[in-house]
């Protein structure tokens, strides 16, 4: 009789249960469930718990290990598995906490804090650090950028840790990691401590290049080399250098290292078999190299990533509207490598861009169409467009996180028509006060800038028009102060330069410039321009370190140069329970193609000249105690507030199937 009465009560449970949903809580709906692999180049770490399963220790550095390089879902793929193996670890439930993120952090920490009596003092301070970061009242100071005393009482335990465990990296590493940036030469002497014992840390190289990006830059250059050689299979460890060599003005470098990143998560992609808009950094990551090529000078490699991300699948929650969807991110640049390479055709062709009725995309639509009909010398339409710019004014309001870029816009705009009307100095003027903005505006957003280009090199240009290159020269200057190297900039000194009859300091600019784009697209304006003054030099680069040349590397190795829909081959092989587990989902769900409203082509043999280069050059702070940590966390993935919901269960969605092992439901 006890049996059955137990068993009525566990079916009428399982009853309860919506399906989909764990029988853990609400806090285990969303996440992987399926068993963590061992994940080769991703780095080494050990961090020692409290543990009855020897299995536990194991996929526990696994999981910590993942969150030295942000790759959370996969990190909570772990330390599920922890909790499966042994459902009373303190640890494991500490980790999961860290993994999941705020929004659903609180059960976790509830948990581990109820177990912290089964573990070592050590680790209890390590528990009782998570809860004084997730009291309500530090939760509610770091969500106002205000700091707060209990966020403060968080570090003090850190600290506490490090004094008296002189021989524990991870708590050296986890101080480092929630004090970059705020004291950045303090991070500096703790990733010093880490990586003096660990050479191969992964979150001290990784920690160090957020430490310093943005601000001396050049301390993190070493890091920059180790981290991706560390961790080679971590789309993040490969990505992250990008942001420091595009900062010191290593384009070559920089390339090279967002290319791979790309490539190592489309390889990620294929073998979980996950859409671009699952993996967490791609649409950021593919973004950043399609600006990096542009500052190369290869437009069509720029344009064709572009069209990746906009050929990518959309989806309703993933992939729509948000600023940093894939999309959305593909719209920017795309407009971006167009506006910067005046392809005004190409522009204005209502193909080209698949424009959507939100604010950004109108007011990005009328900016580039304003730009497009001014290089056409169409003033008429020019004035349409911008009359249709400036009625987005009224709702800046609903749209605070643009007004930023809009009002640069509008100045730039405001001062291209009056020098198309021949008010010469007026429009300069206008155009030195948008320039001002500009600069502003990148040195605070430079993650890639979203704005089209560095606003003083059009203002050189329009310096050299007026027969004024000693200004064109100071414009130039400053373009190269907002963005090193920047070759439009280099195109425009040798101009400016040689203008004066300062051959010396052209032919410097032009070894710089030949340098840049040394793979450049054929026939680009600027650098025909600067060739016809009769300037020669032979390439020279003056960056920081020695750089390696991005058209002759072979990337291949970190994975696919192109991402392509999964065959419906995939989905043979499930069990009757896997198919029941399909069935029980919606249909959209069950049936992964309709939420493509989009797919990608495969490449025809014939392919355009974009497609083609762009295969042979490898296809291509908020301040305070929330600090950098969050900041970081949330520049890097390329998203805002609704980041993580960017990382869905491949295997809820109906993106693959689940293979038969044991699942936490």
């Amino acid at each position: 009789m006890r049996l059955l009465c137990l068993a009525l009560a566990a079916a009428t449970l399982n009853a309860q249960i919506k399906p989909g949903h764990s029988r853990h809580g609400e806090g285990f709906d969303s996440g992987p469930r399926s068993k963590p692999w061992d994940m080769p180049g991703i780095g080494s770490t050990h961090f020692r718990i409290t543990h009855k399963n020897p299995e536990v220790q194991k996929w526990f550095d696994q999981g910590n290990t993942l969150l030295h390089s942000f790759w959370d879902y996969e990190a909570e793929r772990s330390f599920r598995w922890c909790l499966k193996l042994e459902p009373e670890n303190a640890m494991a439930w500490w980790g999961l906490a860290r993994a999941v993120g705020e929004e659903r952090a609180a059960p976790f920490v509830r948990e581990a804090v109820r177990r912290k009596h089964l573990v070592t003092e050590r680790e209890r301070l390590y528990i009782e650090a998570l809860e004084a970061q997730h009291s309500p009242k530090a939760l509610r100071d770091r969500n106002s950028y205000s700091g707060g005393k209990d966020d403060s009482r968080h570090k003090k335990i850190l600290e506490t840790l490090c004094v008296k465990y002189p021989e524990d990296m991870e708590a050296r590493a986890l101080l480092a990691l929630y004090t970059l940036g705020e004291a950045r030469y303090g991070a500096e002497q703790v990733i010093r401590e880490i990586l003096a014992k660990q050479p191969s840390h992964p979150g001290g190289h990784h920690y160090r290049i957020h430490n310093w990006n943005g601000h001396e830059p050049e301390q993190a250059l070493d890091s920059c080399k180790r981290y991706g050689e560390i961790a080679p299979a971590a789309g993040h460890a490969l990505h992250m250098p990008g942001h420091i060599y595009s900062t010191v003005g290593m384009w070559h470098e920089a390339a090279i290292s967002m290319d791979s990143a790309t490539r190592a998560e489309k390889q990620y992609m294929r073998e979980r078999m996950i859409f671009p808009f699952n993996a967490w950094n791609y649409g950021h990551n593919r973004n950043y190299l399609n600006y990096i090529l542009e500052q190369l000078g290869m437009a069509d490699a720029a344009v064709f990533g572009a069209r990746q991300m906009l050929d990518a699948p959309l989806d309703p929650k993933y992939n729509a509207n948000p600023n940093y969807s894939t999309h959305s991110q593909g719209i920017v640049s795309m407009v971006r490598t167009l506006v910067k390479f005046e392809r005004w055709k190409e522009l204005l062709d209502p193909k080209t861009i698949p424009w959507r009725d939100i604010f950004n995309d109108r007011m990005y639509r009328h900016y580039a169409e304003a730009r497009a009909h001014l290089g056409l010398k169409d003033v008429f339409k020019a004035e349409q467009s911008i009359t249709s710019f400036a009625d987005l004014e009224k709702e800046l309001e609903k749209n605070k996180g643009m007004e930023k870029t809009y009002r640069v816009m509008r100045v730039d705009l405001d001062a291209r028509l009056d020098l198309a009307r021949g008010e010469t100095l007026r429009g300069l003027a206008l155009l030195g006060e948008a320039a001002g903005k500009q600069a502003d505006l990148q040195r605070d957003m430079n993650d890639p800038p979203f704005y089209p280009e560095v606003a003083y090199v059009l203002l050189g240009r329009e310096y050299l028009a007026q027969k004024s290159p000693a200004l064109a020269v100071r414009a130039f200057g400053k373009a190269l102060d907002v963005t090193r190297n920047d070759w439009f900039a280099l195109a425009g000194l040798v101009e400016a330069h040689a203008a004066l009859g300062d051959r010396t300091q052209a032919a410097n600019a032009m070894a710089r410039l030949l340098h840049a784009t040394s793979g450049a697209d054929k026939g680009l304006a600027a650098i025909e321009r600067a060739r016809a003054t009769g300037i020669t030099a032979q390439p020279h680069d003056d960056s920081p370190r020695p750089q390696r040349d991005f058209s002759s590397m072979q990337l291949d190795r970190f994975g696919p140069a192109v991402w392509e829909p999964h065959g419906a081959g995939a989905r043979r092989g499930r069990s009757r329970r896997q198919e029941g587990d399909a069935q029980r989902l919606p249909r959209e769900e069950r049936h992964p193609d309709l939420l493509s409203r989009q797919r990608v082509p495969a490449l025809p043999e014939a392919a355009p000249r974009h497609q083609r280069e762009a295969e042979r050059v490898g296809a291509a702070g908020h301040r305070g105690p929330r600090g950098v940590v969050e900041q970081a966390r949330s520049q890097c993935r390329g998203i805002e507030n609704d980041q993580r919901a960017l990382r869905p269960d491949p295997f809820r969605h109906g993106i693959r199937q689940r293979p038969p092992l044991p699942v936490l439901r």
